[in-house]
């Protein structure tokens, strides 16, 4: 009901202002789509993000790293998109390192990322195989580096690789 959302929104908005991060991308996320009956915002959506980043929370940065690579409410530049989740897989972020691969991964890999998260394939700007070069070998070293620091995903997209033989010998066994 309304007055559930307001209720809601009014704790996300105590939590924005004693500067929780986790608030704070929520609030972010309700600017973005509009949900709530809160107009769509994205300089809000990306002040509140930027605010959870500069909190150090990951899951802010990561989110800013995709807003960059398709300039949705900042200047588009995969370049420091790519920065962004390089630094985050350094430091042991297995989101990062999966999103690093699946963007140098085969066109089919790449493609799905941005129909399921990315707005689309039309979404793929100009500059992204300058910042993230198509190569199976850099995808692959990524994911088992992901797949180190726990993340899921990036064994599914490995075994896909591993199953249509994209960038390495035809392997179902190991897929």
């Amino acid at each position: 009901s309304p007055a559930d959302s307001n209720a809601g929104i009014a704790w996300l908005d105590r939590g924005v202002a004693n500067h929780c991060a986790a608030c704070l991308i929520e609030k972010a996320a309700i600017y973005h789509s509009g949900a709530y009956g809160i107009p769509s915002d994205r300089g809000k959506t990306v002040a509140l993000l930027s605010r959870a980043a500069a909190l150090g929370d990951p899951e802010a940065k990561l989110i800013m790293a995709e807003l960059y690579v398709v300039g949705d409410g900042v200047t588009q530049s995969s370049t420091r998109a790519f920065e962004i989740l390089k630094t985050l897989s350094d430091g042991g972020d297995g989101a990062a390192s999966n999103l690093l691969a699946e963007l140098s991964a085969d066109k089919q890999i790449r493609d799905y990322l941005f129909e399921s998260t990315l707005g689309g394939v039309q979404q793929a700007p100009a500059d992204l195989t300058k910042a993230f070069p198509q190569d199976q070998s850099t995808a692959i070293r990524y994911w088992k580096l992901a797949a180190q620091q726990g993340n899921c995903q990036s064994l599914i997209d490995m075994s896909s690789a591993l199953d249509r033989g994209a960038g390495v010998s035809v392997d179902p066994q190991k897929a």
